[in-house]
C-alpha cells in the first residue's frame, strides 16, 4: 500500500460511534460491542452506540466539524458497511468490526471480529482511502452483479425476516436455479462493446463470496473498476 495513500486521525479526536446492526450476528456476538465500548472507554475514548442511522447522521456530522470525531465503527456486515457509506459524509472514518455473514469488506482490509485488535487498530489511527463504484445511484464496496448471483440476492432481501446464515441462501438458491432464465446482456466498458453475456460481476476487490477469485489483480486503490462476464447461462455453467 502506497505510503502517499496513509492518512493519520488527529489525537484529539476521542468521540468513537458504533453504529451496530441489530439484525447481523446472533445476541452473544451482539456483547461483544459493548465489550469493545468498555475497552475504548477504558484507553480514554468518549464511546457511543447508536442503531439509528439518521440519529448517526447527525453525531458524526457534528462531531466531524468540532474535530472530535475518531471513527464511526461498522458493527455488522457488508450490509452495514455500504449502508454506512451511503448515508455518511465520505471524510468519515470508518472501522469494520464484523459481525455479518461474508464480511467480504472485512476479509479484504484484515479486519477481524476481535475486540483488542479492532481497539488497536482505532488507537492507531491509521486510515486509507479506498475506490467506490456506484450503481442504481448506490456506492458499492465490493461488487456488483448482474445474472444468476443477483436473483439470489433479491430472493434473499425480499425474504429477510431476521439475521442471515449461510443456510438463509438455501431456498433462494433452489429457486433460482430453478426459475432463472439467464438472459443476455449488452455491456460495455471504457466505452467499448463486450461480447454479450449471460452473468456478470464488476468487482472493486479481487475476491467474492466463499473466497472466489474472479480477477487476478483487482485493487481498491487504483481507481479502477474490473469487469468478469460469463458467456454461458446455466447453473453448472
Amino acid at each position: 500500500m502506497a505510503q502517499a495513500n496513509i492518512l493519520k486521525v488527529p489525537e484529539h479526536a476521542k468521540n468513537v460511534l458504533i453504529s451496530m446492526n441489530p439484525r447481523s450476528g446472533s445476541t452473544n456476538r451482539k456483547e461483544i460491542v459493548q465489550e469493545l465500548q468498555v475497552e475504548l472507554q477504558g484507553r480514554g475514548y468518549d464511546t457511543t452506540v447508536l442503531t439509528d442511522i439518521e440519529e448517526l447522521k447527525s453525531r458524526s456530522v457534528q462531531l466531524l466539524e468540532s474535530g472530535k470525531l475518531r471513527t464511526v465503527v461498522s458493527a455488522g456486515g457488508d450490509g452495514t458497511a455500504s449502508l454506512l457509506v451511503n448515508e455518511l459524509d465520505e471524510s468519515i472514518p470508518l472501522t469494520i468490526f464484523p459481525m455479518g455473514t461474508a464480511n467480504l469488506l472485512a476479509k479484504h482490509v484484515d479486519a477481524v471480529l476481535d475486540v483488542e485488535t479492532t481497539a488497536d487498530t482505532i488507537q492507531g489511527g491509521l486510515m486509507t482511502r479506498m475506490d467506490v463504484g456506484t450503481a442504481n445511484d448506490r456506492v458499492f464496496l465490493v461488487v456488483a452483479s448482474c445474472g444468476f448471483d443477483a436473483d439470489i440476492v433479491d430472493r434473499i432481501h425480499h425474504g429477510r425476516k431476521g439475521h442471515i446464515t449461510y443456510m438463509s441462501y438455501a431456498v433462494p438458491m433452489v429457486n433460482s436455479i430453478m426459475k432463472y432464465s439467464y438472459p443476455k446482456m449488452r455491456l460495455t466498458a471504457d466505452g467499448q462493446a463486450l461480447n454479450p453475456a449471460a452473468w456478470a460481476f464488476v468487482l472493486n476487490v479481487p475476491k467474492y463470496a466463499l473466497g472466489l477469485q474472479f480477477v487476478d489483480d483487482a485493487s481498491a486503490a487504483d481507481g479502477k473498476l474490473d469487469v468478469c462476464t460469463f458467456r454461458k447461462g446455466g447453473f453448472f455453467t
